[in-house]
């Protein structure tokens, strides 16, 4: 076991210098320059209630099917994951968060609810936040109304058919 944890951290090392030696330092430098720090600041502010309401909403999720965990180690798990996300070709490495929960002795098949639920609440929102930016740039608004209602419609189905309101449901695939 010690080997494999020496193992994955020197694999992890050596990947952080490549990763530094493909990197075009003076661009990075000219960038850096460029940061409107007052915008940059309020952004580092407003990042963590972000980060905190997300971990909440997934809190309120795994409270739900019956996985207690503090607000605390939720919200850890949640920056772990969303570092993962972000370097993971999209955002999948947040499913990481399966692996946490399912440690503390939950399955992995309502671990795996709870993380796609966070998942489509994101989706939802996102797809409200359009459909709202939509409405208010767009002057062909009634033509693309009808396929974003579609999808809409279909969100409501997929929470409506009570497709994800199960406790004890196995997996046999996880």
């Amino acid at each position: 076991m010690i080997v494999k944890k020496n193992y994955v951290r020197a694999v992890g090392f050596l990947l952080l210098i490549v990763i530094l030696l493909a990197q075009d330092f003076d661009q990075l430098k000219s960038t850096i320059i460029k940061i409107n720090i007052p915008l940059f600041l309020i952004g580092l502010l407003l990042i963590f209630p972000y980060i905190l309401f997300r971990a909440l909403r997934w809190n309120l999720i795994m409270n739900y099917y019956d996985i207690k965990m503090d607000i605390i180690e939720s919200t850890t798990i949640y920056f772990s994951a969303l570092f993962t996300g972000l370097a993971s070709p999209g955002r999948l490495g947040e499913f990481i968060k399966i692996f946490y929960i399912s440690e503390k002795g939950n399955s992995y098949s309502v671990s795996f609810v709870t993380v796609l639920l966070d998942r489509l609440w994101d989706i939802c929102t996102l797809l409200a936040i359009g459909f709202i930016g939509l409405y208010l740039f767009r002057e062909d608004f009634h033509l693309i109304f009808y396929s974003y209602s579609l999808s809409i419609l279909g969100l409501i189905f997929i929470w409506k058919s009570n497709l994800f309101h199960f406790k004890n449901l196995k997996f046999n695939f996880l």
